[in-house]
């Protein structure tokens, strides 16, 4: 017992040493702490180099708390963004940077499992050196084998997020497994941002519309079979380019313009005109198919030995005239050249912010437009972007880059002159109005409410035309505007939100108290000429038209709120965000809409009887959805 009571107070003497001069059986790690988020991007540029990109480069405006590494990614159609890219962020501590990954974490693993495109999303927890990591990836084919990867995890204080899309590449888990520990492998060995691979941008090379010329040879050689051969111009540049036989003599001529209607309108007199009449004693017959073209009309002869038809229709952005010899024409042949010239332009329209200083066609004014603007005038390529023209003086110089930054500065307080479109069921049109805007009336439909609902806007409706309440199930957060509804509208009654009986028709009175008290700077409302701004009617008295709006200074903006055309829809929805001064991530809503009608044609591929459904989700007049 002497002999166990003297080891143990051995022990105990020299635990007790060791522990006075700091020396511990099991020491603590100390955490890991990064220092600037700049020198890690740069590590992960300098350093990573496979799978997920052979280049990634430092993005400007990079400082310590937060910094990117990206690379362009050359998408077009509207996938989550146009670069590849890992963002690091360096926190407060290790506690905040696992929130904000928690955030996230709670985000992506929602999204596992889902089909999206027609392809099942996987998810990842693979992490290599982080702390933690999630993430999620889809491998799709929309026409092109395509995936999307979403990757975000944490290392000590450091969090990262990032998102990749790669065009002809399938995404695994050994991928994605090597991809985190590159991340990690930065996290742990900043580097100096000087060692950092930099950006340059390439000089341009744009075809503009010649692309588009060039994808009709099949059609060309379908509907123009008398020639075997067409051809684009190798120096076709501009806002119209051609494709057309060695001579010149048959053509499909495509133009990109802001207002193709107005093209078309110009034209269409001398090609309806020719109808009825004889060519070599054959009679000039309609085409009146206009497929899917907004409008589209044409004609056409067959001699026997000599068959011809010249058509014209518009569409988006591109009006198009199609002057085409065919070894023999026919009615049905010239209405399925309608619909196939049709459907090959409709391929190429993609939603856009419909206003001038959109350079780039895409969701937004910024500062992408102003280094876009700055490359096509150097290079003198003006003339294939139709909203380069920012300050729509009708040339495009060094003022409109000026401009242009003013537009991407304004704010409600400042505003600035903006071109932009209207939609309007007696032609879409374009006008000049003040934006942005943070107090507005506005139809107070529920088509209206649900562009406003996916806008954010709420308290910047100061009053609104109605006939009926809205749905409270769908919209509980409009509510509070209803609050006039319980009577029938009487303009000479204390109304506090209501400014019209019915949607489209504002009363004069009742909107110039909004307009003095709540410093309203325009009205938004729908495409319906018949009964929106137009004026009073038998049953409303002394309401606005779009004239008298405008006569007292604000803005009218017109939306086609009901339309069923996706690109539509999200065109206008951008042309309500840039408005209002609101962020809408309309590349994801489109992401998500062409996976939806992805999915429903693929379950549909299969029924070969054709049923043509009509669905309605209103449950009454006035309430619906």
């Amino acid at each position: 017992m002497k002999l166990l009571a003297f080891i143990t107070m051995a022990i105990v003497i020299v635990a007790g040493i060791l522990a006075g001069l700091g020396i511990h059986g099991n020491p603590e790690e100390e955490e890991f702490v990064a220092e600037d988020a700049s020198e890690i991007a740069a590590s992960f540029s300098a350093n990573y180099s496979g799978f997920f990109g052979e280049d990634f480069y430092l993005a400007n405006g990079y400082v310590p708390a937060v910094a990117k590494a990206y690379y362009p990614n050359g998408a077009t159609s509207g996938y989550g963004s146009d670069s590849n890219y890992v963002t690091f962020k360096v926190m407060k501590d290790k506690d905040a940077a696992k929130e904000e990954f928690s955030t996230n974490a709670t985000d992506y693993a929602a999204q596992f499992n889902k089909v999206v495109m027609g392809s099942k999303v996987i998810g990842t927890h693979e992490r290599g050196g982080l702390d933690d990591a999630i993430g999620y990836y889809n491998n799709f084919n929309m026409g092109t084998p395509s995936a999307y990867l979403y990757y975000s995890g944490y290392h000590g204080n450091a969090f990262f997020e990032s998102y990749i899309y790669l065009k002809g590449q399938s995404v695994n888990q050994d991928e994605v497994a090597k991809l985190a520990e590159a991340i990690a492998d930065a996290i742990l060995n900043p580097k100096p941002v000087t060692e950092a691979k930099i950006y340059v941008e390439p000089a341009p090379d744009y075809k503009g519309v010649a692309q588009i010329a060039e994808s009709l040879d099949f059609f060309c050689k379908t509907f123009g079979n008398y020639a075997s051969e067409y051809a684009v111009p190798a120096d076709s540049t501009g806002p119209t380019a051609r494709i057309a036989t060695p001579d010149g003599k048959y053509y499909v001529d495509v133009t990109k313009a802001a207002d193709p209607a107005e093209i078309y309108n110009a034209n269409v007199d001398a090609v309806k005109n020719k109808v009825g009449t004889t060519v070599m004693g054959a009679q000039v017959l309609p085409i009146s198919n206009k497929g899917e073209f907004t409008d589209g009309t044409g004609n056409y002869y067959d001699t026997g030995s000599v068959s011809i038809l010249d058509y014209i229709g518009y569409k988006g952005h591109y009006y198009v005239h199609a002057h085409l010899r065919t070894v023999a024409a026919s009615e049905e042949l010239v209405s399925d050249m309608a619909d196939m010239l049709s459907s090959d332009i409709a391929a190429w329209i993609q939603p856009m912010l419909e206003a001038y200083g959109n350079v780039n066609e895409d969701f937004a004014i910024d500062q992408n437009d102003i280094d876009l603007l700055k490359i096509i005038i150097e290079n003198d390529m003006t003339a294939d972007y139709m909203y380069a023209d920012a300050n729509f003086d009708g040339v495009v110089d060094s003022d409109d880059i000026s401009y242009l930054q003013k537009i991407v500065n304004a704010t409600p307080a400042t505003p600035v002159e903006v071109k932009h479109l209207n939609r309007f069921t007696k032609g879409d049109y374009f006008t000049v109005s003040k934006l942005p805007v943070d107090s507005v009336l506005m139809t107070g439909s529920s088509n209206m409410f649900l562009m406003a609902k996916y806008a954010g806007l709420n308290s910047e409706i100061k009053g609104i035309a109605y006939n009926g309440k809205i749905d409270a199930s769908l919209f509980p957060e409009y509510q509070w505007l209803f609050e006039d509804s319980a009577t029938a509208f009487d303009p000479n009654t204390n109304l506090k939100y209501r400014v019209g009986g019915s949607a489209g028709y504002f009363n004069i009175e009742l909107s110039t108290k909004h307009i003095v008290n709540d410093g309203v700077k325009a009205i938004i409302t729908a495409d319906n000429a018949a009964q929106y701004l137009s004026g009073s009617s038998s049953s409303y008295a002394n309401c606005f038209d779009e004239a008298g709006v405008k006569d007292n200074g604000l803005a009218v903006l017109r939306f086609k709120a009901a339309s069923t055309d996706m690109d539509e829809y999200l065109s206008d929805l951008a042309l309500l965000a840039f408005a209002t001064g609101k962020q809408i991530d309309i590349a994801g809503m489109k992401i998500w809409c062409d996976g939806f009608f992805s999915d429903i044609e693929g379950k549909l591929a299969d029924v070969d009887d054709k049923v043509r459904v009509a669905v309605t989700s209103a449950v009454s007049y006035s309430v619906g959805s």
